[in-house]
Order: structure tokens, then sequence, then C-alpha cells
């Protein structure tokens, strides 16, 4: 492996990992603010229990699924063109995941407690399966990133550590099968929290399970995509093959067909939410942003407009193009788990009779809540996005991430 040289002048580096440097501080900052005065500076309150962070940390969580998507397609389906994208695919991974964990630390109130859940088990919690599975997962992406760390400084000198990476290498397909495993429990139990939930009309429904990992294994790898190419146009070399860029591309473009097909039949069609229940929603939905949000951005943008680019051969073999399509799916699915979190808290409750004997809508109630992130919320959430750029800009400039670089042009 080679390391890559990124074509930024050193001043120009300096600015970046100056101001990634005062974004984390400020990150850090704000979590004093929460940690030492506690969630009343934030802006939740009794209806609207979770915000900004959780939102954060579900997008954390499914923009990461790039890692077991191809690590999957290279150990599991044995497609050797990924190869060259696994290491990149797996650091963004751990990132991510590490990220999720500096936010949720914060959100659960009571930070010292974190490890709870190891001793405490409350079986009939969906979220005790995401604790577990998230944990697991992010040991598997250790173990998966371990062999990258062998091979650079003076670990790649030591026998002991050449040794244990044969080792991993070894077993390096049972340790992406069992990260598959884990991944498909905790990102569909993710929207499981959510689906079970009878009286939120956004909520109950059995394919919100399905729909979060449907468009997560279109989002972890478009991001792979998108990390990959803005850092080729820095390092002016292409960092990976364009036919291993363009098939993950068409796998992207298929998985987001399947995703809005399911998305349609969701908001219209499906029969696992009641019919009063949808018509209350779309009721609800007639007097804010959100269809403008969820059938432009999140449909449009997110998820149309990328798969039309990724699944022409003409586009898809585009940098640039390649570039909008894979932002665009980030954008999409950072919306979609905005929408989902707060909408469905902020949106009023139906009255059980409406459920029950079926007596036509009720009169509309007002929104049960509103919710504005505070600047702690903001800070903290900045600040985990720009300590991940800072590791992000460090790996890639002193690990072996990539191959050697293949010379031309991005």
């Amino acid at each position: 492996m080679s390391r890559i040289s990124v074509s930024l002048r050193s001043h120009l580096l300096t600015v970046w990992t100056g101001l990634l440097l005062a974004l984390a501080l400020f990150g850090l900052y704000g979590a004093y603010v929460v940690i030492t005065q506690g969630l009343i500076v934030t802006g939740m309150n009794n209806m609207v229990v979770w915000g900004l962070w959780i939102a954060a940390d579900l997008s954390f969580i499914s923009l990461s699924a790039g890692a077991f998507t191809v690590s999957a397609l290279i150990y599991i389906f044995r497609l050797e063109r990924f190869k060259a994208i696994g290491r990149v695919a797996v650091f963004i991974g751990l990132i991510g995941y590490t990220m999720t964990m500096l936010t949720l630390v914060l959100d659960i109130g009571r930070p010292d407690r974190f490890w709870f859940p190891l001793v405490n088990w409350n079986v009939t919690s969906v979220l005790l399966e995401v604790f577990w599975c998230v944990t697991l997962y992010t040991a598997v992406l250790v173990g998966e990133f371990a062999p990258t760390l062998s091979e650079s400084g003076r670990l790649a000198r030591s026998a002991a550590v050449t040794k244990l990476a044969r080792g991993l290498h070894a077993i390096m397909p049972g340790l992406v099968a069992a990260g598959v495993v884990f991944s498909f429990l905790h990102q569909s139990s993710l929207g499981a929290l959510y689906s079970v939930v009878i009286g939120r009309p956004l909520w109950a429904s059995f394919e919100l399970p399905f729909l979060f990992l449907i468009s997560a294994i279109a989002a972890g790898p478009s991001l792979t995509l998108f990390a990959l190419l803005v850092t080729s146009r820095f390092a002016r070399a292409d960092l990976a093959p364009r036919d291993s860029l363009v098939g993950l591309g068409r796998m992207i473009g298929v998985v987001l067909l399947v995703y809005l097909v399911l998305k349609v039949w969701n908001l219209t069609l499906s029969t696992s939410v009641s019919t009063a229940s949808r018509n209350d929603l779309m009721a609800l939905l007639a007097g804010t942003p959100y269809p403008t949000v969820i059938y432009v951005v999140e449909l449009g943008v997110g998820v149309i407009l990328p798969a039309a680019i990724f699944l022409m051969p003409r586009l898809s073999r585009s940098g640039r193009a390649l570039l909008v399509a894979s932002g665009a799916v980030i954008v999409g699915l950072i919306v979609d788990r905005w929408d989902v979190t707060i909408l469905g808290l902020i949106a009023y409750d139906m009255p059980p009779v409406s459920f029950v004997k079926g007596q036509g809508l009720p009169q509309l109630s007002p929104l049960l809540g509103t919710y504005v992130p505070t600047w702690p919320e903001w800070a903290t959430v900045i600040g985990a996005i720009a300590f991940g750029l800072l590791v992000y800009t460090y790996g890639i400039r002193r690990l072996p991430i990539f191959k050697a670089p293949h010379p031309g042009p991005s």
C-alpha cells in the first residue's frame, strides 16, 4: 500500500485543519455545557423528547453503512473489483459510529451511565437490541480496520503485529458476515423503534424498518463514493478504478429504485396503517412544509435524481455526475431521518376512537409541540462532524487507506 499525497498547499491544509480544530473545540464546549447544566439547555421538552442529536445519530449510522455493504460485496459476493474501495469504506464506517457515540452519550442525559445496558437488560425494549448490535458491530469494524493500522509506521515493523494482522486477514470473511448480521439487525431495528408506536400516524408502519435498512444500504455506499471522488480531486489522481465507482453507483441506483417503490407504497397504499391514520397524516401535512420536503427533497432530489444518474450509462461514467448523485443521496437520507424523528414527535395524537370505532376523521388539533435546536445541540453535532473530518483528513494522509494511485486526473 502507498500513502496518497493530498495536493493541498501547506497553508491551505493548515487553514483546513485549524478550522476543524476550532469547530471541534466549539463542540467540546457545547458538550461541557450540556453535561454541567443538563438537558434543560436543549430545545427538547416533554412532548419532543428526541431532537437534533437523534436525527444526527440516525444519519451517522445510516451513512456508515457503506462499511458492511462494500465489505459484503468483497468477501461474501466475491466481487474483486470493489477491493480498491474496501478500506476507505471501513474507515468511514468506523468514523461514523464513533461520531454516533459522541452525540448519543449526551442525549441519554446521564453520560456516566452509558454502560448500564451492558448489565441491566430490558428485554422488552428494541433499544437493547440496537445497543448490543451497535456495540458488537463497532468491535467488528475495529477488527476489519486493524490490518490497515498494522501496515503503518512502527506497527508495520513489529513481528507480533504482523502475525496478528495475518490472523485477522484469515478470519476476515467471518468478521464481515458477523458485521452484516449485526448491521441488518440494528439498521432495521432503528426503524422498528418508531413503527411500534401506533399512536403516531407517521410512525405506525410495518414498512418503516425495511425503509430504514434499504435507505442505509443506498446512502452508506453513497458517502463512500462521495468521499472517494472528493479526495481524488484533491489528490489529483484516481484513487480507485473508475469501473469500481461506476459499478458501486449502479448498485446504489438499483437499491434506490427498490426504496422508491416501497416508500410510495408506504405513503399511499400500505395496509399496515389504518385509513384514518393515513388520512389524518395527509391532512396534517397539508398545512406544513413537509409535503414539499418529503416529495421534492427526499424523493425527488434524494432518490429519483441520483437513481437516474447512476443507471444512465453515459452519466454514470462522469466523475462530476457521480459526485452530484452521491451527494444528493446523502442529502435525501439526512432529510428523511429528520422528517421521521421530528415530524413524528411534533404531530398531534389522534384520539383512539378513530382507530377503534372508525368514526371518520377527528377534528384536527394543533401540533403537540414545537422544537428548535439550541446552540449547544448545534455545537455538539458540528463538533462531532469536525472530529470525523479531522480523523479522515489525518487517515488519508498518514495511513495506507488506498492502493497506489492511478496516474491521471480524476
